[in-house]
């Protein structure tokens, strides 16, 4: 099988992995009447009603607790007696001896567990089942809400406490993806505030999955092979031929690390070009996704036709400056220009230079070229 193939393969199996993990369903103890009160604070927020909305928020905080804290005490109350006892940890046993007994207390709260929490790790003991209730008074939707009417106000400090508390208890998400918002809103906010070590502390858990990418200093064999197609090559054209990889939701990771290791840590660029490659292998895929969406029979000719085709769509586009993926070949260039390879780098500047539609994004462009060839 040709390189190429191969590569694409390969990353377009680790794209549909992260797709299945995102798709996961919901599975939360949150009961309707608490969820809407969230939603009125919500509504109270983007009508900017601040005070309103974090009463709503610590409002349907307390109702999960307390809700939480009586399936509780009900649970422990039922499980104390002898007959029940004897029925041993299985929760199917304890199941059948609470239907004898007539507690319908008792088996309506193991059963509306069970049915969206099969998988937990309790498994199939009734010990662990209640140790997990008690942890699940947590509602870390309400804090993100309290988190941002701070932020909103002014208050960097007292939104961050809030977004540690839910970030602390993001195993209780009702949407477990939200806790890459949840990240970004913290990272972003330490950077502001100059905290830059816990942005790094923040985004990394974000890739702990991403087989690609591995771990700082410790990058996989694959992102490895990349990063050796650009420096062999003197061209960068080989490269974005070869290589796509589509965990979108990651784009906003591999950038802020980029700016940490290279803004905030003095030029770590043994740090900064691994996620800048990455960064740039993520936004070419995008933008060839989305023309492909647009016409079916897009076939990707090279960066500067994706570029200049972007470019002829004002909605596309649009999309690219609003989510950053320019940057990230900026990102790439700066990493290359460091790295000691200034012909791959002025191959990437110069199709910015010549293709690039967004305006800020070409005089950055040209300043690093002249910068380049110093």
């Amino acid at each position: 099988m040709p390189l190429k193939n191969t590569v694409m393969t390969v990353f377009s199996c680790l794209a549909i992995s992260a797709l299945c993990v995102s798709t996961l369903p919901a599975k939360s103890l949150v009961d309707t009447d608490t969820w809407r009160v969230l939603q009125n604070g919500e509504e109270s927020f983007q009508a900017g009603e601040f005070g309103e909305a974090l009463a709503f928020s610590e409002k349907a905080s307390s109702m999960h607790s307390k809700k939480i804290a009586q399936w509780v005490t009900i649970l422990k109350a039922s499980l104390s007696p002898k007959q029940v006892k004897k029925a041993g940890e299985d929760i199917d046993a304890v199941r059948e001896t609470l239907k004898e007994r007539g507690d319908s207390s008792a088996l309506y709260i193991i059963d509306e567990i069970l049915k969206d929490n099969a998988d937990k790790p309790f498994g199939k003991s009734i010990g662990k089942l209640l140790a997990w209730l008690e942890m699940n008074s947590v509602y870390p939707e309400a804090d993100i809400l309290a988190g941002r009417i701070y932020e909103s106000e002014g208050e960097p400090q007292l939104a961050l406490d809030k977004y540690r508390n839910a970030w602390k208890n993001r195993d209780f998400l009702d949407v477990p993806d939200s806790r890459y918002d949840l990240a970004y809103r913290m990272s972003d906010l330490c950077f502001v505030m100059g905290d830059f070590g816990s942005c790094e502390k923040y985004l990394l858990p974000l890739l702990e999955d991403d087989a690609l990418f591995g771990k700082p200093g410790e990058e996989s064999p694959s992102l490895k092979a990349m990063m050796q197609t650009l420096k062999t090559e003197k061209q960068v054209d080989k490269f974005f031929v070869l290589y796509r990889y589509a965990p979108y939701r990651n784009l906003k990771a591999y950038q802020d690390l980029y700016s940490f290791y290279y803004e905030a840590s003095n030029k770590r660029i043994d740090r900064a070009f691994p996620v800048a490659v990455m960064a740039s292998v993520v936004s070419t895929t995008r933008l060839t996704e989305m023309l492909k969406q647009e016409d079916f029979e897009y076939v990707y000719a090279g960066i500067p036709d994706l570029f200049s085709r972007i470019g002829k769509n004002r909605a596309l586009s649009n999309f690219a400056s609003k989510n950053r993926l320019w940057d990230s070949y900026v990102m790439l260039a700066t990493a290359l220009i460091e790295e000691g390879f200034a012909d791959q780098a002025q191959s990437l500047l110069s199709y910015l230079v010549s293709n690039c539609p967004e305006p800020i994004t070409v005089r950055k462009a040209r300043s690093l070229s002249s910068r380049s060839v110093r």
